[in-house]
């Protein structure tokens, strides 16, 4: 017999159905605070990475904007809302024990970075050239800032759900912050090449993504 069944059998024995619960019980129960609905969390990650994405272009510029065609910048833009809707509604299920699963929380951890790849192969040209390709640990440094900037943003979420899966919401998360930081840096990085967008902005994504399994991980080991 598991601990909850254990929990459950006594509870019964204590409060047989039609029984009122003792007074010093009741007095003792804390009222639990609502989590936040699905709805809530994916306005939370589209304003997130809205707001990352447009204040750090208009602080920090927009040369990469300026060197992108239109259709590859609508077509990063679907890409952006697609996958926040995906990890909105990952992040929400993880906080909510027993809610309809809607998405699998291993692809939503990995989709982005597989998705920013395909587009990055397939819509930008490939020009690679050796003598400058080094020039991207610097875009790889800004992009693991803010995606560990935005990470203060979302953590909170952490406390206003029932976490069971801590590996796959810690991915999900991490997926996300490592989203944002490739958002900006496709705002900002005038080198719009596919394998420096695979390469650097790509390794923002899944240094997040890594990042946050390994955080989910190692905070699993200790409960």
């Amino acid at each position: 017999m598991s601990d909850e069944e254990k929990i459950l059998a006594a509870l019964e024995r204590e409060l047989p159905p039609g029984r009122p619960a003792p007074a010093g019980l009741v007095r003792d129960l804390s009222p639990v605070r609502p989590g936040l609905s699905t709805g809530a969390v994916l306005t939370l990650f589209a304003a997130l990475l809205t707001g990352i994405t447009v204040g750090g272009g208009y602080l920090l510029g927009s040369r990469g904007m300026e060197a992108m065609t239109v259709a590859q910048v609508m077509i990063l833009a679907a890409l952006g809302t697609t996958m926040v809707v995906i990890l909105g509604l990952a992040m929400a299920q993880g906080l909510r024990p027993g809610s309809k699963v809607l998405v699998s929380v291993r692809w939503a951890n990995v989709l982005p970075l597989l998705g920013f790849l395909a587009v990055a192969a397939l819509a930008f040209p490939w020009r690679w050239m050796p003598e400058t390709f080094g020039h991207g640990w610097g875009c790889l440094k800004e992009g693991l800032y803010v995606a560990l900037s935005s990470s203060v943003g979302v953590v909170w979420l952490v406390r206003r759900g029932y976490i069971t899966n801590w590996a796959g919401t810690a991915g999900t998360l991490g997926a996300f912050c490592g989203l944002t930081g490739a958002a900006l840096l496709h705002v900002m990085c005038p080198d719009q090449e596919a394998t420096h967008l695979m390469v650097w902005h790509g390794g923002i994504l899944a240094g997040g993504t890594l990042g946050g399994l390994l955080a989910g991980y190692l905070l699993l080991r200790q409960r």
